[in-house]
């Protein structure tokens, strides 16, 4: 996890505050895509 990292250290990771981490398991590739659509308003 990054949590413990400081800003400092997140930056150089790549890690901005823009950055969106989805953890997800063995649904099949479209549900998420469209799951992630609709949670978007898209």
């Amino acid at each position: 996890s990054h949590r413990g990292l400081t800003e400092e250290q997140r930056r150089a990771l790549g890690i901005t505050p823009g950055v969106l981490r989805l953890s997800v398991g063995i649904e099949e590739p479209g549900e998420l895509l469209a799951d992630l659509a609709q949670a978007l308003g898209q």
